[in-house]
Order: structure tokens, then sequence, then C-alpha cells
């Protein structure tokens, strides 16, 4: 019983130390962060949540990062059963008291044309303009994203028998 107690304790910690959010004007920005990569992926993928506490819808315009030579809101959709990714024109609005949550599947912030991989553990800054609340920057956490992605194992080569 007491391992399951400090087990649940330990969970709810980690939670409270991965979370960060960010502020400006009326919009709280939650939890920005992305998942690792390799050497020979060059596009990465950004995710937050932005709540609106306003009284006033805003709208998220564009967005940019040192890490990519380009940063696209996009959206993920599904047709005749083939993922489909599109750029997101005009950018996203955020209504007064709704948020706008950007996660795996979804919504996202694409990093196009990365400098460098995303290493696990390492944080980058994501430059947010808002049409009412202004410009912000967020640090993004990189994550470990390859754990969840089930690799192929190499076929074991066949030795020659004498």
């Amino acid at each position: 019983m007491k391992r399951l107690v400090c087990a649940a304790i330990l969970a709810v910690v980690s939670q409270w130390a991965c979370a960060h959010s960010f502020t400006v004007g009326a919009l709280n920005i939650d939890h920005p962060w992305a998942r690792s990569t390799v050497a020979q992926i060059s596009n990465g993928a950004a995710y937050l949540t932005v709540v609106n506490h306003g009284q006033n819808a805003d709208r998220l315009l564009s967005i940019e990062s040192p890490v990519a030579n380009k940063v696209q809101i996009h959206i993920s959709s599904m047709d005749n059963g083939v993922m489909r990714m599109r750029p997101v024109e005009g950018g996203v609005k955020i209504e007064a008291g709704a948020s706008v949550k950007f996660a795996p599947g979804g919504m996202h912030i694409m990093l196009i044309d990365l400098k460098q991989p995303l290493r696990v553990g390492t944080e980058f800054p994501l430059t947010l303009h808002f049409e009412h609340a202004g410009i912000t920057t967020v640090r993004v956490r990189i994550e470990d994203g390859m754990a969840d992605m089930k690799m192929p194992m190499p076929m074991p080569m066949s030795m020659p028998m004498n």
C-alpha cells in the first residue's frame, strides 16, 4: 500500500515538474513541447494549448523559431482512409473563453527544414504572433518522441554453414 501511495505522489509531482506555461495578454500558452528527432529527419512538430481567458477572440497569425528554416501551422485529417496534412491559411482563431489544442494527429506546429536534430532534454524558443495579444516567445521542451514509435528490428544475417 505504501508503494502505491508513493507511486501516485511521484506521478503527480512529475506532472507538475513537466508542466510549464506562458502568458501574453489574456492568453495562456500551456506546456509547449516537441518530439525528439534523429539526424535523418528534416522536419519536426511542436505542440501546445492556447487558452483565451479574455472577453474577445484573438488569432494566432504566425510562428517562427531559430531551429527551423520555416514554421507553419498544419492540420492533419483523414481523407478516404489516408492521413493528410496541410497548412492552415489565415491563422487560428481562439474564441473568448475557449482553448485551441495543438496536438499529435490534429492541428500542430510544423518545423520545416530543421537546422539540427531536436534532442531530448533540451529546449528551443518559439515566437508566437497574435493579432491582439501581441508577440511572445515560449520555451519548447523536447521530449522523447522516438520511444513510442515502433521501429522494425533488422533481420538477423544468416551465417553460412560449413
